[in-house]
């Protein structure tokens, strides 16, 4: 068993320390945790690219989190189960809540945490039964209290999330795992509603006077606009991808697929004509760059100090505006281009480019601020 996060000291640790050192070493390490603990579920060695998932898990400093894996990482078990049970058998969670893309879904989830949490003999021996007697009609399906006072709430995406509040605890701790169903989410209506419900009702549900509140939001990306997107580029969210090969198949999981294996699916998912979902489901991408209507070989990078395009003779230059009508977090961001025409040339070159979420005024100052750096006499605007 190889460890990815560990030092020697560590190592250690798990060889020669006490039971409570090794404890101590599962809060501090998921990793430690899930191979130890949950040794029947994670029965290979984690990949280099699972280790900045595990020190984002380990960082508690870090409150939002979205994690973009393919399918079949186990990305599932590691949170929902792994990560779960580690936060309740040391308290650190007081009120758990999990989100799935249906209530069905939310409940095989959340029994599946609980009966881990039950049957596991590793962690009954470690930490007790999660059961009380006391609270025997708080330990349902729909909602489940263990013996500690942990609050365990399955939730499915749309349902009823405002207000909670049970035993005077709020949720604390916020598990969203694959919320997004595209076969619910075909239209722009449904769309658009399921994003209002998540970033209006959904996601202020934490309990942000908690010290430790957290909220850890996982997925692939099945859906050509998905709210994944929007998180990965808020700088308020910690961002980590794992994908399952590079664009060259070359696997980046050879406990799980080596690059044979990674070619051969790839080449399935191409005869059936579905090789946009092999790049949607194992390579965190909405689309195969071949299909991209602009290549990457259609562009050339020059370098700047070799030619001065703000002389008329050489270039016309042109701002090119493209004005988003809100600045909401799920608006478009309004982009800039600067752009130098070539005529005589018959070439184009993209000196500058400015994008955000931009209010009027400043969307003006960026304007002129462009076409003063780039002698543009032209702004245009779409």
């Amino acid at each position: 068993m190889q460890f990815l996060t560990l030092n020697k000291y560590q190592l250690d640790i798990l060889r020669n320390g006490d039971p409570l050192d090794i404890q101590a070493l599962c809060l501090a390490k998921i990793e430690v945790w899930l191979l130890l603990m949950h040794s029947t579920i994670f029965t290979r060695d984690f990949s280099p690219k699972m280790q900045p998932l595990f020190e984002a898990l380990d960082d508690r400093s870090l409150r939002q989190v979205v994690v973009v894996a393919f399918r079949g990482v186990g990305k599932t078990s590691i949170i929902q189960q792994g990560f779960a049970s580690r936060e309740i058998c040391f308290n650190e969670v007081d009120f758990l809540l999990t989100l799935s893309s249906s209530a069905t879904l939310a409940v095989m989830q959340s029994e599946s945490l609980k009966a881990s949490l039950a049957t596991n003999p590793r962690i009954v021996e470690m930490f007790g039964a999660i059961k009380s007697e006391k609270r025997e009609s708080f330990f349902s399906k729909d909602l489940w209290i263990t013996s500690q006072g942990n609050i365990v709430l399955p939730r499915g995406a749309g349902q009823q999330v405002r207000g909670l509040n049970l035993m005077n605890k709020r949720p604390s701790l916020l598990l969203t795992d694959d919320a997004e169903d595209p076969r619910e989410l075909k239209s722009d209506e449904s769309v658009a509603e399921f994003r209002r419900w998540f970033f209006k009702d959904y996601i202020g549900v934490v309990d942000r006077a908690s010290p430790r509140w957290r909220h850890i939001v996982l997925g692939t990306k099945s859906l050509p606009r998905t709210i994944l997107k929007d998180l990965q580029a808020d700088p308020d969210w910690t961002s980590i991808e794992i994908p399952l090969c590079d664009d060259k198949c070359h696997s980046y999981h050879p406990m799980y697929m080596n690059d044979a294996q990674v070619l051969g699916l790839r080449e399935a998912f191409a005869r059936q004509g579905r090789l946009s979902d092999f790049y949607s489901e194992y390579m965190n991408q909405t689309a195969p760059p071949e299909y991209a209507p602009f290549q990457q070989s259609m562009f050339h990078y020059y370098d700047p100090s070799t030619i001065d395009l703000n002389k008329a003779s050489i270039a016309e230059n042109i701002v090119l505006c493209d004005v988003a009508k809100t600045v909401r977090h799920t608006s478009a961001d309004s982009a800039l281009v600067g752009v130098a025409v070539g005529i005589k040339q018959n070439k184009y070159w993209v000196r500058d480019i400015v994008a955000g979420k931009l209010h009027p005024d400043q969307l003006y100052n960026e304007m002129f601020d462009m076409a003063t750096r780039n002698n543009s006499r032209v702004i245009a605007v779409e």
